[in-house]
């Protein structure tokens, strides 16, 4: 398995952007394009990262809240965990199970850490994505505001049908239970047909009077550019751009905010590296 992770902590100057790209995949990351208004602990809390093996995968973002301590470690533990198994084969007959077990045993992780950390308190919205090519399948797991678009014709948006909108629900809070958790992430599957790409993206790209107005259709507008790129550079093409675009949005509006974006390109045949 071979895996990618960008961390706030290491890029905090606002108009700046921090990318990496291979294969089909591509991640990008900013403190926003203006600094924020609103109170926070950490200039970037947010964290994005994916990893790929013979047989998959995995995409996550992650916008942390009172620091960045949750959302670099779900990130830390989604790639040092699950993904090991999930994109090399590992059976899963059962997602909403799997991805089930996986949030609570995530949450519990960033509880730890926040409590051994010199800030403690700190929590996190988080979206994964599992792409596995023999199985043509997308699953999604999200908790919280944060975003996984799917290029198509409409560019649903599979990880905001629930009601997990409310930080007592994201992982590291103090308040969150296993039933709660069951009851409130969004878990979704379906085949990769029609599927241009699947954009995760924190709500940097989204919040109402910060980011873009219509994230949906920029989305849509930026996967359109990015398609008259060579094959090699379509998904770093179109993260760079999504987080340009918020990054304008930001310099706009009165406040900015942190903003991570994560892509898999879907629409080229094989499934080489990855």
């Amino acid at each position: 398995m071979r895996e990618a992770r960008l961390f706030g902590r290491d890029h905090t100057r606002y108009g700046f952007t921090a990318a990496v790209a291979e294969g089909r995949l591509a991640a990008a990351l900013s403190a926003g394009g203006a600094p924020k208004t609103y109170d926070h602990t950490d200039p970037n809390e947010d964290a994005v990262g994916f990893a790929w093996g013979p047989d998959g995968a995995l995409l996550v973002v992650a916008d942390g809240h009172n620091g960045a301590t949750a959302s670099e470690c779900i990130v830390s533990h989604l790639l040092d965990g699950p993904a090991r198994s999930w994109v090399h084969g590992a059976s899963l007959p059962d997602w909403r199970g799997s991805a089930l077990d996986v949030l609570w045993e995530a949450h519990m992780a960033v509880r730890r850490a926040s409590e051994e950390s010199a800030r403690p308190g700190s929590r996190t919205t988080v979206a994964l994505a599992l792409v596995r090519a023999a199985e043509a399948r997308v699953r999604v797991a999200a908790l919280g505001d944060s975003h996984a678009f799917a290029v198509e014709g409409e560019v649903p948006d599979l990880a905001r049908p629930g009601e997990s909108i409310r930080p007592r629900y994201w992982p590291g809070s103090e308040s969150l239970t296993r039933e709660q958790l069951d009851e409130k992430a969004v878990i979704a599957e379906r085949d990769t047909r029609g599927l241009r790409a699947l954009v995760l993206a924190t709500d940097g790209l989204s919040e109402q009077h910060v980011g873009v107005s219509d994230p949906a259709a920029v989305v849509a507008e930026a996967a359109e550019l990015a398609g008259e790129e060579a094959p090699e550079l379509r998904p770093l093409v179109l993260a760079r751009s999504l987080v340009g675009r918020a990054q304008d949005a930001h310099r706009e509006n009165p406040s900015g905010d942190n903003v991570g974006i994560a892509v898999i390109w879907l629409d080229e045949p094989g499934w080489e590296s990855p």
